[in-house]
């Protein structure tokens, strides 16, 4: 007889599983009909891949539960612990995470589309390929969060705390980053697109091949923030941004004519070297046509 064959190993991106306490009996039950979707004896994992949408699950104790490939679409997930949960694969899109805790979970290609974040703490988080479009995390605790190649497309993150994060090679067009703060992140390679980073802290940064197209940066903060090869496209509001002159200026930096039109006077004198424009350029394009 043939051997079955080999499962593929599983590899985890969140904190090794360890021994917790024992769960009690749990009943899922439908966040809207009150009907039990799903009985789970006390101490007894959750079945991978279990369709748990529109689960109510306010205030549960989930963590370092084996949750790969559950479908928790539109659940009420509002202040449940998630912390260290292996979340790989699973569907939370337009859940409420309200004020969860999702601390040191892992997940890779986790979808989270349209849900809820606020409040919620994600530090130390491991979720590469994480994909979030329209969701909402203001005021999120992100620190330390691994998030490389993240899609936070039209997010709506205003004040959120990403401070030693890696959102390296991220996708963050459209999204609303007012107050956000970015300390010591690893911006490499990220896209903002139309972005609203007015008033971000942006300080000490990596910004090396990021690209800012259209995006807002008034009162952004780049003291301290690594720049080379770093692209500005039409972001006139440049010259409103904070900290320029501490900006650690590493290599070459490309500006758009009409950004360099709006901004070249006002940048310092190391910007503009960054750029291959000499000052009196500068000045010279930001005078009005006879």
């Amino acid at each position: 007889m043939a051997s079955p064959p080999a499962l593929e190993p599983h590899i985890f991106c969140g904190v090794p599983p360890s021994p917790s306490p024992a769960r009690p009996d749990l009943a899922i039950r439908h966040r809207e009909s009150g009907e039990v979707l799903l009985r789970v004896a006390a101490g007894e994992p959750i079945p991978a891949g279990s369709r748990l949408s529109y689960a109510d699950l306010r205030g549960v104790s989930l963590a370092r539960e084996d949750l790969r490939g559950c479908d928790l679409c539109q659940g009420d997930l509002r202040n449940a612990d998630l912390r260290a949960a292996d979340l790989s694969s699973a569907d939370l899109s337009g859940a409420d995470l309200t004020g969860a805790a999702l601390d040191e979970a892992g997940a890779a290609d986790l979808r989270l589309l349209g849900v809820i974040l606020a409040r919620a703490s994600l530090q130390r988080a491991r979720l590469p390929r994480l994909s979030a479009l329209f969701a909402t995390l203001s005021d999120a605790a992100c620190q330390g969060a691994e998030l490389q190649r993240a899609d936070l497309r039209h997010t709506t993150c205003q004040d959120t705390d990403f401070s030693g994060a890696d959102l390296s090679d991220g996708n963050l067009s459209f999204a609303m980053l007012r107050g956000a703060r970015l300390r010591g992140t690893s911006l490499t390679g990220a896209l903002f697109v139309s972005a609203d980073l007015a008033g971000a802290d942006l300080r000490d940064a990596d910004l090396t091949y990021a690209t800012f197209n259209g995006s807002n940066l008034t009162g952004a903060d780049f003291a301290g923030a690594l720049v080379a090869k770093t692209v500005f496209v039409g972001c006139g509001s440049l010259a409103e941004a904070r900290g320029l002159p501490e900006a650690r200026v590493r290599d070459r930096v490309s500006l758009d004519p009409e950004t360099l039109r709006r901004c070249g006077a006002r940048l310092p004198a190391s910007w503009l070297a960054a750029c291959g424009v000499d000052p009196d350029v500068a000045r010279a394009l930001a005078r009005p046509p006879a």
